[in-house]
C-alpha cells in the first residue's frame, strides 16, 4: 500500500487529535528544530469542547501544517507542562501556530509563534477571522480568485496611470517653460553688462579725448 510521509510523519490531510500518551511525542515534534511545515494546536474548553473545530482548519489550509488537537484537558494540561519554561503553552480555548524551524530554546521565542486567545475566538466573526489570517500566511491564499483583480480595479487603475501620466508631462512643460525663462534672463542679464561695458568704454575715450585736447590746448597756450 502506498503512503506518503512529511519529515518523518505519515501525511494526512486531516486533524490530528491526541492524548495523554501522545504529549511526548507531539512536543517533540514541535520542538524539532528541522521541522519545516509549521503545526498548529487547538486547546479544549474545561468541558472539552472546542472553539475552533480543527476539521474546518485543515480544510482551509490542507497540508500547509499539521493540525493537532485534543478535547481531553489533563492532556492539554501536561502539554502546556511541557511548554512552560519556554513560555509557549496553548491555554485552554485558544488556538496557537507554532512556525517552522523553532528555537524553543531561546529566549523570546515565543513572538514567532502566533497565539489567538479565546477572547478572539468566541464569536463567528471571530473565528472567521482567525481562519482567513490562517489561510492566508500558511495556504498562500489558495482562494485567491476572492480577491482577484476585477475590471472596476483595472479601469481605476488607468485612470490613476493617465492623470499620473498627465501630471509628469504638465510638470516637465513647466520644468521646461521655467528653464526657457531662466535662460532668457541670463541672456537679458548679458546683454545689458555688454551693454554697460560698452557705454563704460565710450566713456573712457571721451575722457581720454578730453583730457587729449586740454594738453594741447595748454601747450599751445604756453607757445
Amino acid at each position: 500500500m502506498l503512503s506518503c510521509s512529511v519529515e518523518e510523519r505519515p501525511l494526512t490531510l486531516g486533524p490530528i487529535e491526541f492524548g495523554g500518551e501522545d504529549v511526548d511525542a507531539v512536543y517533540n515534534h514541535l520542538a524539532r528544530f528541522l521541522r519545516e511545515v509549521p503545526a498548529i494546536v487547538v486547546s479544549p474548553t474545561r468541558s472539552g469542547d472546542l472553539l475552533v473545530d480543527p476539521r474546518e482548519v485543515s480544510e482551509q489550509i490542507g497540508p500547509n501544517a499539521t493540525v493537532y488537537f485534543t478535547r481531553d484537558c489533563s492532556a492539554m494540561q501536561a502539554f502546556n507542562d511541557r511548554l512552560e519554561p519556554n513560555d509557549l503553552q496553548c491555554y485552554g480555548d485558544a488556538l496557537r501556530v507554532y512556525a517552522g524551524h523553532p528555537h524553543f530554546d531561546i529566549l523570546g521565542d515565543g513572538a514567532n509563534h502566533r497565539f489567538f486567545p479565546p477572547s478572539t475566538l468566541g464569536d463567528e466573526e471571530g473565528r472567521a477571522s482567525c481562519l482567513e489570517i490562517l489561510r492566508r500566511a500558511l495556504a498562500q491564499d489558495v482562494h485567491a480568485w476572492e480577491t482577484s483583480v476585477r475590471i472596476e480595479d483595472i479601469k481605476r487603475r488607468n485612470r490613476e496611470s493617465s492623470r499620473e501620466r498627465a501630471f509628469k508631462r504638465r510638470a516637465e512643460e513647466i520644468q521646461d517653460l521655467a528653464l526657457d525663462q531662466v535662460a532668457e534672463m541670463l541672456d537679458a542679464a548679458d546683454e545689458a553688462a555688454n551693454a554697460a561695458g560698452e557705454e563704460r568704454d565710450v566713456a573712457l575715450d571721451e575722457r581720454d579725448d578730453s583730457a587729449e585736447h586740454r594738453r594741447r590746448a595748454f601747450i599751445e597756450g604756453r607757445g
